[in-house]
């Protein structure tokens, strides 16, 4: 019996882990000078793997497919790389070189780049361009909103525009307190927009226009991500540091050295894990099995 209990405790034990470890938020950077790409575990601060790339990282974001994909503003070329393994899973040419991405709803990755005053849209499967469409200034960062529209912002621009990729119009533009770097959405469907040149987060009302708030920043920001935890991460280009705020209060939660600069950041897709239900009948199947055996073998002795 001693023995079918340590099996049952075994099986329920790695079943516990499995669970856990599938949760853990990892974070990629990326920096503009560096042929590398950096993971790290933000709940400890400690590196994870980093695997070498044909260009340095402008940009980074992660597909449907898991695949991690990325852009620099020197080269009219987008790669992308299976994490796991760290080997390059594609690569495609681009119209105009690749400043910043991000992946639409209907699945296609869309550029811009801060030389032009146009976004372009691939189809990464096959490297097909799909759309392009002008834009009213250049293009800094891009990110798409709850309600469909991609928002965009430009380091030379006190403003944030809005438009319909299906169609390429303008949908609304709004003033901001200082240029855009970069711009994430927050949980709380307020877009949150930091800038090379200060060390300041400001948060807006897509809907209004209307500032939200705002708070300081250890150093200046060059990108922003938020994880899984609520909190939003920051990365700057001259500084070998990530930082992590609570944006309902502002307050910094936790920083941690990175081995280069850091220019993007990106956090990996949550794994995909056996439905709990599920998962703990198919132990619980295992057991019984193994009980059942068991009690057969001290039978037949």
């Amino acid at each position: 019996m001693k023995k079918l209990i340590a099996v049952l405790t075994c099986l329920v034990v790695s079943f516990v882990f499995a669970i856990q470890g599938a949760n853990a938020s990892t974070l990629y950077t990326g920096y503009q000078s560096q042929n590398r790409i950096f993971s790290y575990d933000v709940t400890t601060g400690s590196p994870v793997s980093n695997f070498s790339t044909s260009y340095p990282i402008s940009t980074l974001a992660f597909g449907d497919d898991g695949y991690l994909y990325t852009g620099y503003v020197g080269s009219n070329r987008i790669f992308s790389y299976d994490v796991t393994t760290g080997s390059p899973v594609s690569n495609f040419s681009t119209s105009v070189p690749v400043s910043t991405l991000a992946f639409g709803n209907d699945g296609y990755l869309y550029t811009g780049y801060v030389g032009s005053n146009r976004i372009f849209s691939y189809d990464v499967s096959t490297g097909s361009p799909v759309s392009n469409f002008s834009t009213s200034v250049p293009v800094s960062t891009l990110a798409f909103g709850d309600d469909g529209y991609l928002y965009t912002g430009y380091v030379g621009s006190n403003r944030i525009f809005s438009y319909d990729v299906s169609t390429g119009s303008l949908v609304s533009n709004f003033s901001t307190s200082v240029p855009v770097s970069t711009l994430a959405f927050g949980d709380d469907g307020y877009l949150y927009t930091g800038y090379v040149g200060t060390n300041r987060i400001f948060s807006y009302d897509v809907s209004t226009g209307s500032l939200v708030s705002n708070f300081s920043t250890s150093v200046p920001v060059s990108t922003l991500a938020f994880g899984d935890d609520g909190y939003l991460y920051t990365g700057y280009q001259s500084q070998n540091r990530i930082f992590s705020y609570d944006v309902s209060t502002g307050s910094l939660v936790s920083n941690f050295s990175t081995s280069v600069p850091v220019s993007a950041i990106a956090f990996a897709p949550t794994s995909v894990v056996p439905e709990p239900i599920s998962s703990l009948l198919f132990v619980t199947g295992g057991a019984v099995l193994a009980g059942r055996r068991y009690l057969k073998k001290r039978r037949a002795a």
